[in-house]
C-alpha cells in the first residue's frame, strides 16, 4: 500500500521506537533488573538480560493467546479478543498506557455482566479521557472539548428518547421499565 499510495517509507524507522531502552513495559522492567543484578555479581551477561526478558514476553504472550483461540467457544470470541490484546498490553515488548484501551473497551462490551465488565468499563472511560496518544495528560482545552462533547452527547441521547415516545422502545426495555 505504500508503493501504491506514494507516501514513502519513512514509518518503517518508527516501529522501533516503542520499544526504546527507557520502556517501562514489564518486560523492559524485569530486565533492566536482571541487568543490574547480572553486573552486580560480575557475570558481564547484564546487556542480555533486557532481549532475554522482551523474548520471554513474546513467548508468554504468543501461549497466552493461542490457550485464549483454543477457548473461544466457551469465553466467546469477542471476549478471548480482548484478553489476547490484554496479554499482548501486560506482556509484550512496548508499553504506552493506551494500549490498555485495546483490551478494555472489548472487555467492557464483552465480558459476562458482574465486576469486571463494570471495572472495564469505568477504566477505559477514565483511559480515555485521561490519556492522549503522546502520553502526556491532557490540557484544561482538551478537558473542556471532552466533557463538552460527553455532555452534548448525554444531552443528545436523553433528547433522542424523549422524542421517540414509549411505542418505539423495543419491547425487553418496554417490560423492564
Amino acid at each position: 500500500m505504500t508503493a501504491v499510495t506514494g507516501t514513502g517509507y519513512g514509518w518503517l524507522a518508527t516501529l522501533s521506537t516503542p520499544v526504546s531502552p527507557d520502556n517501562w513495559s514489564l518486560t523492559s522492567g524485569l530486565g533492566r533488573l536482571s541487568g543490574v543484578l547480572l553486573d552486580a555479581a560480575g557475570t558481564g551477561l547484564g546487556e542480555l538480560a533486557v532481549p532475554v526478558w522482551r523474548w520471554c514476553g513474546l513467548a508468554a504472550t504468543a501461549v497466552a493467546v493461542a490457550l485464549l483461540w483454543l477457548r473461544r467457544a466457551r469465553l466467546g470470541p469477542v471476549y478471548a479478543l480482548a484478553l489476547s490484546l490484554l496479554a499482548v498490553f501486560a506482556l509484550g515488548p512496548a508499553f504506552r498506557p493506551w494500549y490498555a484501551l485495546w483490551a478494555l473497551f472489548l472487555i467492557a462490551a464483552a465480558a459476562p455482566d458482574g465486576r469486571i465488565r463494570r471495572w472495564a468499563a469505568v477504566g477505559s472511560g477514565v483511559l480515555a479521557l485521561a490519556l492522549l496518544p503522546s502520553g502526556a495528560p491532557p490540557d484544561v482545552m482538551r478537558m473542556t472539548l471532552a466533557v463538552g462533547g460527553g455532555a452534548l452527547g448525554a444531552l443528545a441521547l436523553w433528547w433522542m428518547f424523549e422524542m421517540s415516545g414509549p411505542a418505539t422502545l423495543p419491547s425487553r426495555a418496554r417490560t423492564a421499565a
